[in-house]
């Protein structure tokens, strides 16, 4: 047998174009299906009987939480309270003793504005769903001292997170360029999984968590074509040197358009003000 030091140059020669490849917080999508495994992996804990809720990065300065949440009953059951939306889950015990101030509890607890992303389950094996990014609205107790978290649905919750405008655009762009530099077949299989209606966040005003996908496969689409014009686009970005076009939806989203490759096109500048400001070639009714 060979040790790792004879096949090392060959190893790295071979794997060099992937040597930087990273799983990514937003490669974790909704409706995505991982296993125990992909989640203890990501979280950097690489032992599947770690417990249910996993804090990605050093609690005080971690990223996100993850939830795996088996909803197959026992002593203490999870559950949905409202189904996709508020869920019913026990917060970590050691010896049936529940305190708020076990690391695992107070990631959640002590820092409610990091993202609690729901795996859930409805059986004691096999692969986690990916429910939905949520907060905690509340820890409740049960007579026998036991405590569970009220976790609730970012969408749906009654006071959403606040985010800069700026930061908002910022993160988008940087989540399209990521999408348009993976393979398009890993992109389209993402969009089949992906919510048809994006989350919202309180900015200044409302604003929408759009699919990064979806503008990345309608630029792609484009091929640096206007869709309505049908001229080259007027100049390329200065960041990235691609063919500057917007992507316009035909029925807003304010209105209750759909973020989807559908309802989406992508414009020059003139032609997405036109659609704006002049006489539409997409025109829609409220």
């Amino acid at each position: 047998m060979l040790t790792f030091e004879d096949i090392r140059d060959e190893f790295l020669e071979t794997f060099a174009p992937w040597a930087s490849d990273r799983t990514r917080l937003d490669d974790f999508v909704i409706g995505g299906r991982y296993s125990s495994f992909d989640l203890v992996i990501f979280a950097g804990v690489y032992d599947t009987r770690s417990g249910g809720i996993l804090p990605i990065g050093p609690v005080g300065n971690h990223k996100a939480v993850f939830v795996k949440a088996t909803l197959s009953g026992g002593k203490y059951e999870n559950k949905w309270l409202t189904e996709g939306s508020k869920l019913k889950y026990y917060l970590k015990s050691r010896n049936e003793v529940f305190k708020e101030s076990y690391i695992e509890n107070a990631s959640i607890i002590d820092y409610p504005e990091v993202p609690v992303y729901v795996f859930a389950r409805h059986t004691t094996e096999g692969p986690f769903t990916l429910a939905g990014i949520f907060r905690n609205t509340g820890v409740h107790s049960e007579p026998n001292g036991a405590k569970w978290f009220e976790l609730a649905r970012l969408d749906t919750a009654e006071s959403n997170a606040l985010i800069e405008e700026q930061e908002l655009n910022r993160d988008l762009a940087q989540r399209v360029r990521r999408s348009m530099e993976e393979p398009r077949e890993k992109r389209q299989a993402r969009l089949k999984a992906a919510p048809r209606t994006p989350t919202t966040v309180t900015v200044i005003s409302k604003a929408f968590l759009r699919n990064a996908d979806v503008v990345a496969e309608v630029l792609a689409r484009a091929e640096g074509i206007c869709e309505s014009c049908q001229e080259p686009a007027p100049f390329e970005r200065r960041s990235d040197h691609t063919p500057y076009l917007e992507v316009h939806h035909k029925i807003p989203l304010a209105v209750g358009g759909d973020d989807t490759v559908e309802n989406a096109v992508a414009l020059c500048p003139n032609c997405h003000r036109r659609e704006h400001y002049g006489d539409p070639l997409w025109p829609y009714s409220i």
